[in-house]
């Protein structure tokens, strides 16, 4: 049997791990198995769900790790009925808005 150093064998289980992990990001970055075609929202009266789909502008076949979740924040909380949100990614294809919607002190109609 041929004599192998003790560094070699955690050395090619480094690269095996590193090819595998850049395989696995390339394959998760590309596939259409990861790309949006749901997206959840909670805690809207004001608001229709339409409307706050629209305004986060998320374009047809985007990767769901491709969007960066705190600018889909900031735009839904610039809609004027909306206090706070928060945004999740729900692993492969849909992502969920769970938002406060502001109190109106007063109506005027």
């Amino acid at each position: 049997m041929i004599p192998v150093k003790k560094t070699v064998i955690p050395a090619v289980s480094v690269v095996a791990i590193f090819l595998v992990s850049a395989w696995l990001l390339v394959y998760m970055r590309t596939s259409s198995r990861f790309e949006i075609t749901r997206i959840g929202i909670r805690g809207n009266s004001r608001l229709t769900p339409e409307a706050i789909v629209e305004h986060l502008n998320i374009q047809p076949q985007t990767n769901i790790l491709q969007i960066r979740l705190d600018e889909i924040q900031r735009r839904v909380e610039r809609l004027k009925w909306v206090k706070t949100a928060n945004v999740y990614r729900n692993f492969p294809n849909k992502i969920s808005v769970a938002l406060t919607e502001r109190i109106p002190f007063a109506l005027v109609k």
